[in-house]
């Protein structure tokens, strides 16, 4: 979790919620564009998921079986390496001269890659 206390986050293994954390599915996108997010009690393998916390930088280890590259829950996307995220998908960033930390909307070509282990919003029809 970065120092602005949010994060997206994949585990290609089951975890117990490690102390201090709030951990949040995405379950839809709602009719004014705000995220639907339900509050889950531990992280379950190849979920995407949005992370609220103290800044921390912990080790989680586990037993990750053969596991593809990217997984989705229709909202939003894990990736296990460093990708470029499809135009029009929104990734969350820490732009204090802009609107402060926020999903920023990706654009074509503008060469923006999401992190290994993190996650971005697909993209959003309307």
């Amino acid at each position: 979790v970065t120092e602005v206390g949010w994060a997206t986050f994949i585990v290609p293994f089951d975890y117990d919620k490690p102390e201090g954390l709030t951990i949040y599915e995405c379950t839809s996108v709602n009719e004014d564009g705000k995220l639907v997010v339900e509050e889950r009690d531990y992280l379950k393998a190849n979920t995407p998921y949005l992370l609220k916390g103290g800044e921390a930088n912990q080790i989680l280890e586990g037993y990750a079986a053969k596991h593809a590259d990217t997984y989705t829950n229709g909202v939003m996307t894990g990736v296990y390496s460093e990708q470029e995220p499809p135009a029009d998908s929104y990734i969350l960033q820490n732009h204090p001269e802009m609107a402060g930390l926020a999903f920023y909307h990706v654009t074509a070509g503008k060469g923006v890659t999401v992190s290994a282990n993190r996650c971005y919003i697909n993209p959003q029809s309307g």
